[in-house]
């Protein structure tokens, strides 16, 4: 058997990992989904019922979100939870060929190369997929568009909120970008030109003033929302600032922090970044899995 791949999708938790497997004549038949696309002969470990089973791309290879059927053949070996993902079954129809069905309503087939419990790398890692990278250019220039994101790809809305349907989650980035938009804006047309001491009274600058703390209020909310839902989803414990973790992180190291989010939801070695849409990924990179809703 091939020792377990290091595929992880931003859903590779639990009961949300969706696999792909091998063939037999006398197996049990599971329905599964392709966590990225993958040539033919490729193989790898997978889990289901908590037994490992392997797991082959049949001949023609498999789109991200493909689905096809395969036989369950668990084996004896045992492995950790750092390279292993875990997957819950349903039954179909006959309860013959259960399917791998995804704990949440909606949820997104967008894979990292991220391990469960840890951080695929440092907080301070901003230029580990290269100092002019996408996501390190707006995490530096702008944060909020990165955030939405981020967002977009853990299916959450612009408040921070798990989404209630695909059209919601897919407004997200759209809504933070113009918000961010909105604030440039009030931010040009309020500017406010200091005197010869250095001082900028009237409307304009307290009406200013507000609009900035309101924007770095909501920043930090939501993206203290954000970071605890990435952690949830990959099971990372907190480890500093005790339980204030993500908060602080959100106050302190914003720029940062929303970069080490953009590297853990995405696989960058893989999936070439976008400035400007949906995900920062190619749009075809990710996809809805609704259909797998029973």
């Amino acid at each position: 058997m091939s020792t377990p791949a290091q595929i992880t999708e931003s859903d590779a938790f639990e009961k949300d990992q969706p696999f792909t497997s091998s063939t037999a004549s006398n197996a049990r038949l599971v329905e599964v989904i392709a966590p990225s696309t993958l040539e033919q002969g490729y193989t790898f470990d997978a889990i289901h019922d908590g037994q490992v089973f392997p797991v082959t791309v049949p001949p023609g290879g498999v789109k991200a979100g493909e689905s096809f059927s395969v036989p369950f053949l668990p084996s004896t070996t045992r492995y950790s939870d750092d390279t292993i993902f875990y997957a819950e079954a349903i039954p179909i129809a006959n309860e013959v060929a259960p399917l791998v069905s995804p704990r949440h309503n909606t949820t997104d087939a967008l894979t990292s190369a991220a391990p469960l419990g840890r951080w695929k790398d440092g907080l301070c890692d901003c230029c580990a997929a290269g100092c002019c990278h996408p996501s390190c250019c707006n995490a530096i220039y702008c944060r909020q568009i990165l955030m939405g994101q981020v967002l977009t790809r853990m299916q959450m809305t612009w408040c921070g909120n798990p989404s209630k349907s695909r059209s919601q989650s897919k407004n997200t980035f759209h809504i933070l970008l113009w918000l961010t938009f909105g604030y440039w804006i009030i931010s040009i047309i309020f500017h406010c030109d200091r005197d010869h001491n250095g001082h900028c009274d009237g409307f304009p600058y307290g009406f200013l003033g507000t609009v900035r703390i309101v924007w770095f209020l909501y920043t930090v909310v939501v993206m203290t929302k954000l970071r605890k839902a990435v952690r949830d989803r990959y099971r990372i414990p907190q480890t500093q600032c005790m339980c204030f973790e993500d908060c602080c992180c959100a106050v302190f190291c914003s720029c940062c922090t929303m970069a080490q989010l953009a590297r853990q939801t995405a696989d960058y070695e893989r999936q070439r970044a976008y400035c400007c849409t949906d995900t920062g990924l190619a749009e075809e990179k990710y996809t809805l899995e609704e259909s797998l809703i029973v």
